[in-house]
C-alpha cells in the first residue's frame, strides 16, 4: 500500500475511505477486476472529485484473495433444459449447491462437498421438473446465497 494511504476501510459501495496524517484524498473508488489487478475509478476530497477516463492499474502483491463465496447469475435464464451456475470461491471450501422449489423443498443437490478456489461452473439439467421458478442456493461458511431461475418448457 502507498505510504500516502496508510489506513482505510471500505463502505461496501465501492469507495475506500482513507485516513492518516499524510492522506492526500478522503476516498478512493476501486474496482477489483480479478485476483491480481484493481482499477482506480475515482478519487474524492471534501472539495473535489477526480474521475479517471482511462483506468489506472495497480497490481496487488501478494494477489488479492476473495474471502467469501459468490453465487453468480445462472446463464441462460430463463432456461430449457439446462443452465450453468457459476460459483467463485476465494479459498477451497466445503459448499452445498442445491435447487429448491418456491415452497422450500429441495429438488436437486448439485454439489455437496469441497470445491477448489477460483471459478467453478456447475451445469443444472432440469430433467423431470415442471415449468416454473426455482431457487439455486449456495451455502458456504455459514452464509447462504440464493438466485432465482426460471424453467420454461
Amino acid at each position: 500500500m502507498s505510504p500516502l494511504y496508510p489506513v482505510g476501510e471500505g463502505d461496501g459501495a465501492g469507495w475506500f475511505s482513507v485516513s492518516g496524517a499524510a492522506a492526500a484524498v478522503d476516498q478512493v473508488e476501486l474496482l477489483v477486476t480479478d485476483r491480481y489487478v484493481t482499477r482506480t475509478l475515482a478519487l474524492r476530497r471534501r472539495d473535489a472529485a477526480f474521475v479517471f477516463g482511462e483506468p489506472a492499474y495497480v497490481t496487488a502483491s501478494p494477489p488479492l484473495v476473495l474471502s467469501a463465496a459468490v453465487l453468480g447469475a445462472c446463464r441462460p435464464n430463463p432456461f430449457n433444459p439446462s443452465t450453468t451456475i457459476p460459483v467463485e470461491l476465494g479459498v477451497a471450501s466445503r459448499v452445498t449447491l442445491a435447487v429448491h422449489d418456491l415452497r422450500g423443498h429441495r429438488v436437486r443437490t448439485l454439489v455437496d462437498g469441497e470445491l477448489p478456489a477460483g471459478r467453478t461452473e456447475v451445469e443444472f439439467r432440469a430433467d423431470g421438473l415442471g415449468s416454473g421458478t426455482y431457487l439455486c442456493t449456495l451455502e458456504c461458511g455459514g452464509v447462504r446465497q440464493s438466485r432465482r431461475m426460471v424453467l420454461v418448457r
